[in-house]
């Protein structure tokens, strides 16, 4: 199994640092592929970084628009993001456990 097959049958994409992408233009062009494949089929994305996207240079235009197109938080107000992962009740298929989203909210 290839790299492309492998991230398109994912649920989950979850991808840290992107800023790292900057000016590594195979890996943009695969990335770009699977992004669209995992949008097309309403699979979840999470990117971060340590900069807004349009401040991450050699980032092609498409990816630095793929990557806009989301909600854009602060890090600084990382703790705005826990209710969005865990969501309004204490549901069991929730995307993070609770105690996970403590240790993400700590680190930042």
């Amino acid at each position: 199994q290839n790299v492309k097959e492998k991230y398109r049958q994912y649920d989950v994409l979850i991808m840290d640092d992107v800023q790292f992408l900057s000016g590594k233009d195979k890996l943009q062009e695969e990335l770009f592929h699977i992004f669209n494949s995992l949008y097309e089929n309403n699979k979840q994305i999470l990117f971060s970084s340590d900069r807004h996207p349009s401040y991450i240079s050699d980032l092609t235009d498409r990816l630095r628009s793929r990557f806009g197109q989301g909600m854009i938080i602060d890090p600084e107000s990382i703790r705005a993001i826990s209710p969005l992962l865990t969501g309004p009740h204490e549901a069991p298929d929730r995307l993070l456990p609770r105690e996970g989203i403590g240790i993400s909210s700590a680190r930042r």
